[in-house]
């Protein structure tokens, strides 16, 4: 009995140890984005490094070193780092293109584009994804003869940096109520132009959790797919929320509505925005700005333009008692995303 009371306690100490670990790790991969958002990709590498060491299952912190090996110019190691993301996780669709984008840089056009084509069959609705396959078979006909589109490897990097990097900003690949549910979501921040989607893992949180379905955790709204989705109780006011970090001039909310059923919930969305997520204003009501118009039916999401308006946390709230559940949420500031560097030899990218 008494050995019995023992492997009890040890048993405990590990789970608690081990959820220690994850929240560690967590946190760590978060300081990896946001150096990385910095520009200070060697630094937010040590960061990730020490995430994995805590949580080798942490896809988040994966994609996010891939994306700083990448922008270091070490492609291969780049691409290994992406491996293991697109292992722990093949349902997501940034690890997919930032696999694309490190077998791009290495000349590996055909495998590239393997890459890019899952990252749309994951997430259709993604441009990005889009024009990066499309360099691809411009890079692709262009080594057999038919195109000289692109030949050198500074232009090569040049275009990549400005058209797709779904891993620049990695941040929570879970929710903090959920830090078990990593090979559900991801990484980091895409690009758009030179405008970086925020959002993309960073920390979020949910008014409820739907009885049951812990899958349906908040972090589903960050997390690059368009296959899950977070999903709250039948609450007054249900609201789902993102942590940016720290405060951006926003340029645009991109929402992608849940696809499968239960569009209609979404006709009371109201979005708030706030410096210290206590003191909230409303940036766009759907009955006021958009005559209550569901949107999402059709796959296309909802795109608001915030023209600058400043804030580090960013809510959806519907103003009535329903459910709340959206598939994605992408958030865009107007900044430069800076010039990976460019190597005639391997790099590294992972999360």
């Amino acid at each position: 009995m008494r050995y019995r009371y023992i492997l009890v306690l040890l048993f405990l100490a590990f789970l608690i140890i081990n959820a220690s670990g994850k929240q560690i790790s967590k946190e760590w991969t978060n300081e990896g984005a946001n150096l990385a958002n910095q520009g200070k990709y060697n630094e937010s590498l040590n960061a990730y490094d020490k995430a994995i060491w805590l949580n080798s299952r942490n896809v988040a912190a994966w994609s996010g070193k891939g994306w700083a090996l990448y922008n270091l110019g070490k492609y291969n190691e780049s691409l290994g780092a992406y491996d293991n993301a697109t292992q722990l996780n093949p349902n997501n669709a940034v690890a997919w293109n930032g696999k694309g984008l490190a077998l791009y840089s290495l000349g590996e056009y055909t495998e590239s584009i393997e890459a890019f084509n899952q990252a749309i069959k994951l997430n259709p609705y993604n441009s990005d994804y889009q024009k990066a396959r499309d360099l691809a078979l411009s890079a692709l006909n262009g080594s057999n003869g038919s195109s000289s589109i692109v030949n050198e490897e500074s232009s090569i990097v040049n275009e990549e940096s400005s058209i797709v990097n779904e891993e620049s900003s990695i941040v929570n690949a879970e929710n903090t109520t959920n830090v078990d549910q990593l090979d559900q979501s991801n990484i980091a921040v895409s690009t758009v132009g030179n405008r970086i989607n925020l959002a993309l893992y960073k920390s979020a949180d949910q008014s409820s959790l739907l009885e049951g379905s812990p899958s349906y955790n908040a972090s589903k709204g960050v997390d690059g797919s368009l296959k899950t989705f977070f999903h709250t109780e039948k609450d007054s006011t249900p609201w789902w929320q993102v942590d940016l970090g720290r405060i951006y001039p926003l340029s645009e909310v991109i929402i992608y509505n849940r696809q499968d059923c239960c569009q209609e919930r979404i006709r009371n969305l109201t979005v708030l925005l706030s410096n210290d997520s206590v003191n909230w204003v409303t940036a766009y009501d759907n009955v006021k700005d958009n005559d209550g118009k569901i949107f999402g039916s059709d796959g296309e999401p909802l795109q608001i333009n915030f023209k600058g308006k400043k804030a580090r946390f960013v809510r959806l709230q519907l103003q009535e008692e329903k459910w709340l559940n959206v598939a994605e949420v992408e958030i865009y500031e107007s900044a430069a995303m800076p010039t990976p560097i460019a190597s005639n030899n391997s790099a590294n990218l992972a999360y």
